[in-house]
């Protein structure tokens, strides 16, 4: 594999067989070194009209979200193309796969995941170097970002030997929101307009996202940003424990491994769109066996790419965890977690009540088997109340906002009189519960 190592050159540079001296200060600025695409007025789309570089009124290409940009910071503050288009250069796109698999997912009309990346049938897929003009609202400052890179990247290094790869990393800023920069610029009496160049702090992070070194670099000069997976700063923290989590298991899980889904938004009038859908992410299930995290199952998927798993990003990271501490106390057969929907549309029928995202169905636990059969708590000859308890009261433990089973041997829980919840416990995260995330932080304790 190749290796990189990133370096900076602040004392002096060949120049045209000479050595040139350069100067280097260290400043502050607004302008980010580049962009990421997200999305304006698109609702849930996840791809943006990219117009012709000749011509801004033909679209020719569409941009994934997540694609990273460049936009030359003179024509991003003052253009003057309608719409407040403005000209970029892609710097890197991500990968079709998960495009792809939202495509496969099924279809239930206007409500279904795959209309996020309908559309796009007489458009070219952007890719590394394609340059055109797109509305520059739709883009972020790539400080709005945690960053990883991607699976297919070279081995990029930092100071103390320190490896880019697996781990996080974001742009250092002030308090003012203004990020840290080295100029260096030529100083030579040979060349007559001085050469500078930008090199922006960077903070390398653990997955505790503690900041463990610094580095002054030009990523875009040195192509680190041809393999940037951005997180959003408002997701980043669920996500990394979700994969540190699961890297007790799967040592080789990167982020880019994650099937995220950005937020469902409604735009009006106003600048300010309402959240239909929070942000979601997938979880880690194999698509030929079903197998979930800490010998779980996830039975009866909607589809071949199982889009009924998804949930909020601390809802799934709590449920991880209960997942970790029941397989840690509960070792003999009948102890398998096996859990059904998660994200559902209301307007998809079967289950109401899980178009939330922070809900999942888990069957009642067995007395001697784990046998993918579904059973409801009245079968005597199957059904184990000790470790269905047990487990509901990790639940509980963990922040659980609702939990409905209808054994009412099992205290304090909720139930329904129709016998719905006969054969499965739903139980919701608020992703907005403290209780909740504490124990993605942390887990949950003995």
């Amino acid at each position: 594999m190749k290796f990189l190592t990133l370096f900076l050159l602040v004392s002096q540079s060949l120049h045209a067989g000479e050595f040139t001296a350069m100067k280097c200060e260290e400043l502050s600025t607004k302008e980010p070194p580049f962009y990421v695409s997200d999305e304006w007025r698109q609702g849930d789309k996840i791809w943006e009209n990219l117009r012709d570089i000749k011509d801004s009124n033909k679209v020719t290409n569409y941009l994934p979200r997540g694609s990273i940009v460049y936009s030359p910071p003179e024509l991003y503050e003052g253009s003057n193309e309608p719409d407040t288009r403005v000209p970029i250069k892609v710097l890197n796109v991500p990968s079709k796969e998960w495009e792809d698999k939202i495509m496969n997912s099924k279809n239930r009309g206007k409500t279904s995941l795959r209309n996020m990346a309908t559309g796009t049938k007489n458009l070219t897929r952007a890719k590394q170097g394609t340059e055109g003009w797109i509305d520059k609202r739709s883009l972020r400052s790539a400080g709005n970002y945690v960053f990883f890179l991607q699976d297919d990247a070279p081995v990029f290094k930092g100071p103390n030997d320190r490896v880019f790869n697996k781990k996080p990393f974001r742009l250092a800023s002030n308090a003012a929101g203004e990020f840290k920069v080295q100029r260096c610029c030529n100083a030579s009496a040979a060349i007559q307009t001085d050469q500078c160049f930008d090199h922006y702090l960077y903070e390398m992070l653990d997955m505790n996202l503690a900041v463990v070194d610094t580095v002054y670099m030009d990523m875009p000069r040195c192509n680190m940003t041809h393999f940037l997976t951005p997180i959003g700063k408002d997701v980043v923290e669920p996500l990394v424990r979700i994969v540190d989590e699961l890297r007790n298991e799967n040592p080789n899980l990167t982020m880019s491994q994650l099937e995220r889904l950005p937020a469902s938004q409604y735009w009006s009038n106003s600048s300010t769109p309402s959240i239909v859908r929070e942000k979601m992410v997938k979880m880690v299930i194999d698509q030929e066996t079903g197998a979930g995290p800490y010998g779980s199952f996830h039975y009866k998927d909607d589809d071949n790419v199982q889009s009924d798993s998804y949930m909020t990003t601390y809802s799934q990271c709590a449920f991880v965890k209960v997942l970790k501490k029941f397989k840690d106390e509960c070792t003999e057969d009948g102890c398998q977690v096996q859990f059904g929907d998660s994200y559902h549309h209301d307007a998809w029928g079967v289950h109401k009540g899980h178009d939330s995202g922070e809900c999942v169905d888990v069957r009642p636990f067995r007395q001697f088997d784990d046998i993918d059969f579904g059973l409801d708590y009245t079968n005597k000859g199957r059904y184990s109340q000790t470790k269905t308890e047990s487990f509901i009261d990790l639940l509980k433990k963990a922040g659980a906002r609702t939990i409905i089973f209808n054994d009412r041997k099992i205290s304090g829980l909720s139930r329904d009189s129709g016998g719905v919840h006969d054969d499965h416990i739903h139980v919701c995260f608020g992703e907005d519960q403290s209780k909740v995330q504490d124990t993605c932080r942390n887990g949950l304790s003995d």
